[in-house]
């Protein structure tokens, strides 16, 4: 996921088999680099 406005990149490498969905695994790394961040879902 690319936050522009933000200059960050997260890549989030998964098997194609995984059950979760790296969405909320995303935006826990990216509270870490942004913590205004409003929830993203």
């Amino acid at each position: 996921m690319v936050f522009t406005k933000q200059n960050l990149c997260i890549v989030v490498l998964t098997n194609l088999q995984a059950k979760d969905d790296p969405l909320p695994i995303i935006e826990r790394i990216a509270r870490e680099y942004l913590p205004d961040l409003k929830p993203m879902f």
